[in-house]
């Protein structure tokens, strides 16, 4: 019997897994994009509590070779490619509202750098 955890884990990869086919036909549905960040970011909360309960140790993976960190920094790369496209507020509060429910599960802020990722910053 799997875990929640694995469980989840596997939900994640197979969204991620659509995205991608999705992506491979249209390559800027924003959807699709914002869809895979926020499975990169359940990934990465996942892989960053698998790390944690191991006493710590800094190499954790999905059974990919994939960190909690690579995970992050996709997600990052991918919200960026995401909002150069669809930078529109509605769409934003929309990606935000589904961010904020999954960063609560973020005990260690790892994912503090995405949110500026979905929701960039207009600087003068």
């Amino acid at each position: 019997m799997k875990t929640c955890q694995g469980l989840a884990a596997a939900a994640f990869l197979r969204a991620i897994g659509r995205a991608d086919e999705i992506l491979s036909k249209t390559a800027e549905y924003y959807s699709a994009l914002d869809a895979k960040g926020l499975a990169l970011c359940g990934l990465a909360i996942l892989d960053d509590g698998r790390r944690t309960m191991d006493d710590g140790q800094s190499t954790t993976d999905d059974g990919n070779g994939q960190s909690s960190m690579v995970h992050r920094q996709q997600a990052i790369e991918t919200f960026r490619k995401a909002r150069k496209i669809a930078p529109h507020a509605g769409i934003v509060k929309s990606v935000l509202r589904l961010f904020d429910e999954l960063v609560k599960c973020d005990k260690e802020g790892i994912l503090k750098e995405v949110r500026d990722a979905i929701a960039p910053t207009v600087t003068p």
